[in-house]
């Protein structure tokens, strides 16, 4: 890897960004997410083996955080990168036998007046671009600089698990399904061939099970806005967060 090339663009990435994190960590509180809450979604309108879905899925992530978040045009957050296939920034890992997994800290910037189109494709070529420098290592990242160390201080995790479609590997998936989170939510979403099942950790000192299971209801509802047929023109001002279990709770 090119050390200089991964600085400047890590860099780049969060050089007098204003964001906040979600959720927020109190002054000398450790986090520690203990309680659990599942969740399966759907995959009519998903291709659970392309890797458009796994974008659609932090697209999604992106736009339900931005609405918790105090800056609502940016928001950061930790994902945890399969490192295989598509994902792998360095060659070999496609063939590794052990599971090979990054987690780093994106930005996404949001204009609601852009379309979903526009809105995909845009996170689309990010994921690209970043693919070469997401093995740099999180630390590495964190002593860049203080807007880096910020962002590497995210409090949310995004895990997105692909469909294996190669023999042996099934059972193959960065999870932390049996250990405490370090952190103080935790999204996993593993893809099957009929749906997404979805586990969240969180920490019960800052977040309530009937929170967690709300936003829950809300990523699905957004997720199947991001992948309906005719959401391409739709506009990012046009998605609608309150689920139809929020309405039902009105």
């Amino acid at each position: 890897m090119d050390i200089s090339g991964a600085e400047s663009y890590w860099k780049e990435q969060f050089s007098d960004l204003s964001f906040s994190h979600y959720p927020k960590l109190s002054p000398g509180q450790q986090p520690l997410a203990t309680k659990s809450v599942c969740h399966s979604i759907s995959m009519k309108s998903l291709d659970p083996a392309a890797s458009s879905s796994a974008i659609t899925l932090r697209a999604a992530w992106a736009l339900l955080l931005a609405q918790y978040t105090d800056t609502p045009e940016n928001v950061v957050f930790g994902v945890t990168l399969d490192g295989r296939g598509e994902s792998a920034s360095m060659p070999g890992t496609d063939t590794m036998v052990a599971p090979a997994f990054a987690t780093i800290p994106i930005k996404v910037s949001i204009d609601r007046q852009i379309t979903v189109e526009t809105f995909l494709s845009g996170l689309q070529r990010s994921a690209e671009d970043m693919r070469q420098w997401q093995s740099f290592g999180l630390q590495n990242i964190k002593d860049l600089g203080p807007d880096a160390a910020k962002a590497c201080d995210f409090q949310n995790l995004l895990a997105i698990h692909p469909l294996s479609t190669r023999s042996g590997l099934s059972g193959l998936t960065v999870s932390t399904h049996d250990t405490p989170s370090p952190y103080l939510l935790l999204l996993e979403c593993q893809m099957l061939e009929n749906s997404i099942e979805i586990k969240a950790q969180y920490d019960p000192k800052v977040l309530a099970a009937s929170q967690v299971q709300r936003m829950l209801h809300q990523y699905e509802y957004v997720v199947a806005q991001l992948a309906a047929q005719d959401s391409s023109f739709k506009r990012l001002d046009d998605i609608e967060f309150c689920s139809p279990q929020d309405i039902e709770l009105i």
